[in-house]
């Protein structure tokens, strides 16, 4: 369809599950915004078109968006009467290790399905993770509480759990408050390798850096 979107825009459409051109609903077929080369030409020409002082102010308003990873694994556990799974689930957030990542998240919160009796269980740092038994694949909703410091309303999302080969990954991209992260960097992130955080934890500079064709 050649319609032309800023990375941290089309990321966040994508990570909402959808799979869909956003201007003209056309499908996505094998379509990786993260991997997608940059319409550069498109990007000058925007770059010439608009003021300095536009340009500085959009780079200071866009936020940065955070990669949170929701995943399972699974292996099969023997049993004479019902086949039977047992599974883990984890949240971490794309390129941090679990130190950092434990002084962005707080807690996270397991919403699962009945049978279960125990519906909600809250895990905390640093792994977050979550292990139980289950015959058959089935979706958890996650709620993600973050640091305070971010003011940011908790997260939710819904991860289906499969049992194959590799378990399942969900990718969801993240608004972060800019500010509230330059604090946090002096602490965490500057501990992060500079390489990693910087592929991981974009600066989004919308309208013009990141341009590119979604089709």
């Amino acid at each position: 369809c050649n319609h032309r979107f800023c990375r941290p825009c089309i990321l966040r459409a994508c990570g909402s599950r959808h799979s869909r051109c956003p201007m003209c609903r056309g499908e996505l077929h094998g379509f990786d915004p993260r991997a997608e080369p940059s319409d550069t030409e498109l990007a000058a020409q925007m770059a010439v078109a608009l003021p300095q002082s536009v340009l500085a102010k959009r780079q200071s308003q866009a936020p940065r968006l955070l990669e949170l990873v929701v995943s399972n694994l699974y292996e099969e556990v023997p049993n004479d009467d019902t086949p039977s799974s047992m599974w883990t689930m984890h949240v971490a957030l794309g390129g941090l290790v679990n130190e950092n990542i434990a002084k962005l998240i707080d807690k996270v919160v397991y919403e699962l399905p009945p049978p279960w009796k125990q519906r909600s269980v809250t895990t905390y740092p640093p792994f977050f993770s979550l292990r139980r038994h289950s015959p058959t694949a089935f979706t958890v909703r996650c709620q993600v509480h973050w640091n305070l410091m971010l003011g940011m309303n908790p997260t939710e999302v819904d991860h289906p759990v499969m049992f194959r080969k590799d378990g399942n990954r969900s990718v969801f991209w993240i608004d972060a408050n800019r500010a509230a992260l330059d604090v946090l960097e002096l602490d965490t992130l500057a501990r992060a390798p500079r390489r990693v955080a910087h592929l991981q934890l974009h600066r989004g500079s919308c309208p013009v850096a990141g341009v590119f064709n979604a089709l």
